[in-house]
């Protein structure tokens, strides 16, 4: 991953490529072949820059990449932050299950006394808790 860190722009047909680039601050020209990376690079405000793998051809891959390098002043920080957007996004649903896990692990301690919380209420008590 921390190779991807070295380039000045990495062309991507995976997503998971994509991804590991944008986390070391390199910029990332997308060429989708699945629905998930056109997602992925409009929720990363890339969507101007994506190329289709079934239709690319030459002038439109040379044309998005120069467009990119030469607004990537301005384009580089906007992606940057929704990078960040994505991976808080990440760690809350991570907060989250690990919150679940203490009252799931708290509601087996309760077993010998017959109080058992549903798996659905236990979601909902979390959730409340942690404002989401």
């Amino acid at each position: 991953m921390f190779l991807l860190k070295g380039f000045d722009l990495v062309v991507a047909t995976r997503m998971h490529v994509m991804i590991m680039a944008l986390c070391v601050g390199t910029p990332v020209l997308p060429i989708a072949y699945e629905f998930k990376t056109k997602e992925l690079a409009n929720r990363l405000k890339l969507e101007g820059f994506v190329s289709d793998i079934n239709t690319i051809n030459r002038e439109d891959l040379i044309g998005k990449a120069e467009a990119l390098i030469g607004t990537l002043d301005r384009i580089h920080p906007r992606t940057m932050k929704a990078v960040i957007g994505e991976y808080e996004s990440a760690m809350s649903v991570v907060n989250l299950l690990k919150d679940l896990k203490v009252a799931r692990e708290r509601d087996h301690g309760n077993a010998h006394t017959g109080e058992h919380q549903k798996p659905w209420e236990a979601i909902q008590a979390v959730a409340a808790r942690s404002g989401a």
